[in-house]
């Protein structure tokens, strides 16, 4: 088995903030953490092989606390704008079904697009951007929960995960949901993933062609995000990310791009190596090869920040200078916010 070389993805933390994340550990061991969390875990795939080994970890560059109330009765994991920090329960929740899923049971969920900025760069959601958790899963470790009679079910336990296969969404701009080589329908486009009080949607990475790698479709609608998306896509692809038309494996760029051709993002990787990784005082599960992925979704600028307009998704990005940016790294990922009695504690 082939162990993969990890990078350490954060500064140090600075000596002044060591109280503060003394304190959140201990918040967050008063919030009834799931078990499965072990630490500095990476696991490979290889020929159905597995193997464990331990990944270098450094301390989170910064994180703050602050007390506020978030109705997230209805979507715990896309909480309303008002709310400005993200609650400690759904940074427990989400860390524990990633670890879970992929640990115990063989899923390959992984964060992305932004989700994985923002553990990869700061070390939880992007400070500066809506708070989303944007998450994927690896086509093929989910084709056993579909019925070879019935098709898609409508719910498949998985330990404490209830997973519903979603069809293709027709809406749509950039992706039709066929294999780019035999333009046939993929089966499945998603999961909605429910445990407790949590619904997680994960969408599918899917191999591509015969290059070992992977794709993931840029999802954009015509009312809504797709024009904002395109600019945004064509400026990195100059910088160095691979938005590629798969149905004719072409890079895209103005001149051959139009509306309803198979958009998707080419990941040089196949997912056969995750490791366990910084997220506020908790761990999660990202994949080694981020690198490779984010640089596929933004370009090789990747790291330096960059801020959307007022209307989040619906707006262009736009690259802030050095010194902005280097303010935004400095003061670490959202605020993770907690209730004045857990802090008592």
């Amino acid at each position: 088995v082939e162990q993969c070389a990890i990078e350490p993805a954060f500064l140090a933390l600075p000596d002044s903030s060591l109280a503060a994340v003394d304190q959140l550990q201990q918040v967050s061991q008063s919030l009834s953490v799931p078990p499965g969390s072990s630490n500095q875990i990476v696991k490979v795939r290889n020929g159905g092989l597995s193997t464990l080994v331990h990944a270098h970890r450094t301390e989170l560059n910064k994180f703050s606390y602050s007390e506020t109330e978030c109705d997230l009765s209805t979507q715990p994991f896309r909480s309303a704008a008002s709310c400005k920090c993200i609650p400690a329960s759904v940074i427990n929740g989400v860390s524990y079904a990633i670890k879970e899923l992929y640990l115990n049971h063989g899923i390959r969920l992984f964060p992305r697009n932004g989700f994985l900025l923002g553990i990869i760069r700061h070390g939880g959601l992007l400070p500066i951007e809506n708070m989303d958790i944007d998450v994927g899963v690896v086509y093929e470790d989910l084709l056993d929960l579909i019925d070879p009679k019935f098709g898609l079910r409508k719910g498949v336990q998985v330990g404490d995960f209830q997973f519903k296969l979603r069809p293709l969404e027709e809406d749509w701009v950039t992706w039709k949901g066929k294999d780019p080589v035999t333009q046939e329908p993929y089966p499945y486009f998603g999961a909605k993933i429910i445990w407790e009080e949590y619904n997680l949607y994960a969408y599918a990475a899917y191999p591509y062609r015969d290059t070992g790698g992977y794709i993931f479709p840029r999802l954009d609608r015509a009312t809504y995000n797709h024009q904002s998306h395109m600019i945004d896509a064509f400026r990195y692809n100059k910088e160095g990310a691979d938005y590629r038309l798969v149905d004719t494996d072409e890079r895209m760029n103005e001149e051959n791009y139009k509306d309803g051709l198979q958009l998707a993002h080419y990941f040089d990787t196949d997912f056969n190596c995750m490791m366990e990784t910084q997220f506020y005082w908790t761990t999660i599960i990202v994949p080694c090869d981020y690198d490779t992925i984010l640089t596929a979704q933004y370009g090789k600028n990747w790291r330096h920040v960059e801020r959307r307009g007022p209307h989040g998704g619906r707006d262009t990005t736009h690259p802030l200078s050095d010194e902005d940016s280097s303010k935004i790294l400095s003061t670490g990922p959202r605020m993770a916010c907690v209730d004045s009695e857990q802090l008592e504690q």
